[in-house]
């Protein structure tokens, strides 16, 4: 008896990824130069802040348009109140009013694997080849994003919360795995801290609508509800804790860069839709049957219409029709 066979963590070799500055600048890594996570590729001059002001903005006297203002000096006068530059700026014209931009700093960019450079794109972007270890991602927003990501434990709903807040210093920016289930109340709250993207076992609706709007990444390992993120994905996860990830929405992939390339015998094969396993014991399933609809577990048994199966988290074998699980890989 066979079933449909799903690749949940794959590995690849030869995987492209694309580096980009956010504006044009200068690549300085020469095609067929050997880079690491932290290996300098490009440089551009990018200014971090701006702060737009209305036409009727009265500029201080002794200054104009072009003018250079130190952080804490006075702009000028806007509806009878003083603005106060928050960074180290120029006041620039605009043509509904004035524009005061952050002074432009070095924008390093890192190739955030290990690879090769292969080609550029004019002076934006750098193109590396690298090897990675994949994720697959049961849904997902439609965005991609790359940062360091943080991985919390799987706890009760109540600790997601303390652990996304505790690290609430250092998140701006990072990809959050939240723990088995994250509702709004914790997506709003990742939004609130600047969190690039978050991933969890699974993820209400809502949540999803939410990330959408606001621009964040959120992907789900296993599906829609509350289902505990397989216990395999998890152990990963850890041991990959603080390492450079990318998010592609668009493949529905957490694609996480390693330092060598992997055996003949370890890479992932091609696998066309509609591949079959044989259904035996000992093979990694996942079920869409209520009330376990999208745990993950082991076959323990086979009969010719029902398989026992063994779920995370569970003590006790549970029964599932033949029709309804798919294999894991």
């Amino acid at each position: 008896m066979f079933i449909p066979l799903v690749q949940k963590i794959t590995k690849r070799n030869n995987v492209l990824v694309e580096r980009a500055l956010p504006k044009k600048g200068e690549l300085d890594a020469p095609i067929g130069t050997k880079v690491e996570p932290f290996t300098r590729v490009g440089i551009a001059k990018v200014s971090y802040g701006r702060l737009p002001l209305a036409s009727s903005l009265k500029i201080v006297r002794g200054k104009s348009v072009g003018s250079y203002f130190y952080t804490g000096e006075v702009l000028g006068i806007l509806t009878g109140k003083k603005i106060i530059a928050p960074f180290d700026g120029v006041l620039q014209k605009i043509p509904n009013g004035f524009m005061f931009e952050q002074e432009e700093r070095d924008f390093w960019l890192l190739a955030g694997v290990w690879g090769e450079v292969i080609d550029y794109v004019d002076k934006y972007s750098v193109i590396l080849k690298t090897q990675t270890t994949d994720i697959h991602l049961a849904a997902c927003t439609q965005n991609s994003c790359d940062g360091e990501l943080i991985v919390f434990p799987n706890p009760s709903e109540l600790l997601e919360m303390h652990y996304l807040e505790r690290f609430s210093k250092d998140s701006f920016g990072k990809i959050v795995y939240t723990g088995n289930y994250v509702n709004s109340m914790m997506v709003a709250k990742a939004i609130e801290l600047g969190v690039a993207g978050i991933i969890a076992g699974s993820a209400e609706r809502d949540a999803f609508s939410l990330a959408k709007r606001n621009g964040v990444f959120l992907g789900s390992i296993s599906g829609f509800g509350k289902i505990p993120t397989p216990t395999n994905v998890y152990a990963f996860l850890k041991d990959i804790s603080n390492r450079y990830v990318f998010l592609q929405g668009s493949r529905q992939l957490l694609r996480i860069p390693v330092s060598s390339e992997f055996s003949e015998a370890e890479v992932s094969p091609d696998l066309f839709s509609g591949t079959l396993c044989e259904l035996k014991c000992d093979l990694s399933v996942q079920v869409f049957e209520e009330p376990y609809f999208g745990w993950v577990g082991k076959v323990s048994s086979v009969t010719d219409d029902d398989v026992y199966v063994i779920l995370d988290d569970v003590k006790d074998p549970v029964k599932i029709k033949i029709p309804n699980l798919v294999a894991l890989e």
